[in-house]
């Protein structure tokens, strides 16, 4: 349905996500206010890791629309009422959908792999 993998990355941001979220709705329910410390925590969180999950910008074009889908997230967020949506589970589930955009260069060209005979090992 969301063509989802299951990794570490996906446990801890869902998880992440899901809990601010239910945070922000248990506060809403006594009718209590958070004053945005939910909204900056969980912004802080969720964009540092979209701008580090993203990495080196390739296409603008994608950079535009992550960021687009952070502030429109945030922006909803903010909103005192609006707040209790799920917003940031869904900007979560949006961008763990997506795949990175960066340039991750293979290990075999940073570390040449070379052999070494070890004077321990009996041939």
């Amino acid at each position: 349905m969301l063509n989802l993998k299951f990794s570490p990355e996906t446990l801890i941001m869902l998880t992440f996500a899901a809990t601010i979220d239910l945070i922000e709705m248990i506060i809403l329910l006594f009718a209590l206010d958070d004053f945005w410390i939910l909204d900056v925590v969980s912004g802080s969180v969720i964009g540092g890791w979209m701008l580090f999950r993203k990495g080196k910008v390739v296409n603008i074009k994608a950079q535009k629309k992550q960021l687009v889908r952070f502030l429109a997230g945030m922006g909803i967020e903010i909103i005192p009422y609006l707040g209790a949506l799920p917003a940031v589970t869904v900007i979560t589930l949006l961008t763990l959908r997506d795949k990175p955009m960066a340039i991750r260069p293979k290990l075999s060209a940073i570390m040449p792999v070379t052999t070494v005979k070890s004077p321990f090992v009996r041939e």
